[in-house]
Formats: structure tokens, C-alpha cells, sequence
């Protein structure tokens, strides 16, 4: 049995094409669900002083949250030079609280330099204090 608090879905990858990426863009897909209610969850990506906790950025990088819905959290991470857009988008199904993460790289970084820079790493990592917050 997986303690409370603790990811229970395995990250998985999604290029272009597939069905979770959104048409016309390349792209990565993480999922994972919690032990904790939505808006829990929620909070955790739309107030700064949680987020800033868990996400843990460099000096030079920001997040900026472009647009925020019941359901998700439409933002962008800048580390000064690239972009990358980041759609996480929450649901609760049988007292889980679900977090499926796309991730959309703009020009000129592309979903293969995510990958072979070691980007889902750091969010896997990312993932985790996150769980250990909640």
C-alpha cells in the first residue's frame, strides 16, 4: 500500500501525435494523483509562497500564470532564454486528486532537448516535494 501523500501514477511521455498533446505541437505528458482534495492541490500552483516551495526555480528563471480555470492552470516557464508552456490540469475521482501536467516547448526548444536536457528529471523530482507538501 503506497503511504498517503505519495504519487501513485508513473510519469509517462507523450510526443507528437499523441491523443493527450494538443493538436499541432509537440509536447510531454506526466500524470500523477494524491492522497488530498483538489483544491489542495490546486493551491499548491495558483498561490506563489506554496509554489515557490516545491518548485524550487533558479535565480533567473520565472513562472508566469498566463490564465487559471476551475479545472486547470494555463502558465510559462522561462529560464531566460527558452520557454516552455505548461498546461496542469486537476480533477478528483474516488478521494484522489488527479494532475495530469503538459508541457509544450516553444521555438527553439523542442520536446527531444527537453528530454536529453534532463527536464522530466527535474520534474519528477519536482513532483515529489510537491507530494511531500501535501
Amino acid at each position: 500500500m503506497m503511504p498517503e501523500g505519495m504519487p501513485i501514477d508513473l510519469p509517462t511521455l507523450a510526443l507528437e501525435g499523441d491523443p493527450f498533446v494538443p493538436a499541432g505541437g509537440q509536447g510531454l505528458v506526466m500524470s500523477r494523483a494524491y492522497h488530498t482534495q483538489v483544491e489542495v492541490l490546486r493551491s499548491m500552483w495558483t498561490q506563489a509562497v506554496l509554489r515557490e516551495r516545491w518548485l524550487q526555480l533558479r535565480r533567473e528563471a520565472r513562472f508566469t500564470i498566463v490564465h487559471i480555470t476551475p479545472a486547470c492552470v494555463l502558465a510559462t516557464l522561462c529560464d531566460g532564454l527558452h520557454t516552455v508552456g505548461i498546461e496542469a490540469c486537476f480533477h478528483e475521482d474516488e478521494g484522489l486528486a488527479h494532475l495530469q501536467l503538459r508541457f509544450r516547448p516553444q521555438e527553439p526548444v523542442t520536446t527531444t532537448l527537453l528530454i536529453a536536457s534532463g527536464f522530466v528529471d527535474l520534474w519528477e523530482e519536482r513532483l515529489y516535494l510537491l507530494a511531500d507538501m501535501l
